[in-house]
């Protein structure tokens, strides 16, 4: 895992505990002002950087979205795809994100 200088031990925890959930291919922190990934526990056949690039950029443009429909702001997002979920949730500066195989668990990924 590699961590950040802001990156706290409870959010390398939460990645940790995330990653280790059946059917989860990546958990990592990325900064929502750049897609950087802050911190990252993937499978080595993810490319953390394109994964924090692509589950920042969602959240972002939902956010105009639903500013636009008067909704508020986006807080959690969860993409289903035939082969995968990908889950984002963002509080200020920092998304958490989840990459994870069609059979895993998306509830308790969600919690």
């Amino acid at each position: 895992m590699d961590g950040g200088g802001g990156v706290t031990a409870i959010l390398r925890e939460t990645l940790g505990v995330l990653a280790a959930m059946p059917g989860v291919r990546a958990a990592l922190a990325a900064t929502t002002s750049d897609g950087l990934p802050a911190a990252t526990v993937a499978a080595f056949d993810v490319d953390a950087d394109a994964l924090a690039a692509f589950a920042t950029a969602v959240p972002n443009r939902t956010r105009r979205a639903n500013a636009a429909a008067g909704y508020g702001d986006t807080r959690h997002l969860s993409l289903d795809a035939e082969q995968g979920r990908l889950f984002v949730a963002t509080e200020g500066e920092l998304a958490l994100v989840v990459l994870a195989e069609r059979d895993a668990a998306a509830g308790l990924v969600r919690v």
